[in-house]
């Protein structure tokens, strides 16, 4: 599950090639728990939302009219499968954060053929075992990241169902997952303290954020 915006250079998006654009993604969601072949997916979790996905538009992007482009990949065939949708949209208020030159891609161009996340096959003894999933694109916007690190999607990357208890913060401790970073979750074991002044909230069961 992958959302980027591109920001088009007029007061509107009416008529611009989508192509000519530059694109950097806001949120993102792989292998949230589990094994590559037998795990907790983003999509998964998509399904069990009623079909629906909630991403948010960070404060810091700067105001202007974008395009928003949905997408969906589907790894259970070979060779992946891309279902991307577009909208136009005026975000107002905004902030001052321009994407860096790392974050910002060309559609198409934005993956390759050979990425790990796109020639990933489910169904190998591999997939078993693997439990880590490299997300195709650029780094998320503001994580720091370089392409090749995996990364973990960005508070309120889904919305819970409405039966779902709301979100927990666990009181602040010393720590080093940075900001975005995953610090627990069903069938994590990595480290959980949050770097100053974050803090780690749970985003469901799976998954708990660095925030």
């Amino acid at each position: 599950m992958l959302t980027y915006l591109a920001k088009c250079p007029g007061s509107s998006c009416t008529g611009v090639n989508a192509n000519s654009l530059s694109w950097f993604k806001i949120d993102q969601s792989g292998l949230i728990s589990g094994t590559v072949g037998n795990g907790v997916w983003g999509s998964g979790l998509m399904i069990q939302q009623n079909n629906s996905w909630t991403s948010t538009i960070p404060s810091t992007v700067p105001a202007g009219a974008y395009l928003i482009r949905f997408e969906t990949i589907a790894l259970h065939s070979m060779p992946a499968q891309f279902y991307p949708e577009c909208a136009q949209l005026q975000i107002t208020g905004g902030g001052t954060r321009e994407p860096t030159s790392s974050e910002l891609v060309k559609f198409p161009g934005a993956y390759k053929a050979s990425d790990p996340g796109v020639t990933v096959d489910l169904y190998t003894q591999q997939a078993q075992t693997q439990t880590q999933y490299i997300i195709p694109g650029p780094p998320l916007y503001g994580s720091g990241l370089t392409p090749t690190q995996p990364s973990q999607p960005p508070a309120s990357t889904a919305a819970p169902p409405a039966s779902s208890p709301p979100v927990q913060t666990v009181a602040p401790s010393p720590g080093t997952v940075n900001q975005y970073g995953q610090c627990g979750g069903i069938g994590y074991s990595g480290p959980t303290g949050c770097v100053a002044p974050f803090t780690c909230n749970k985003v469901n069961d799976y998954y708990s954020q660095c925030l």
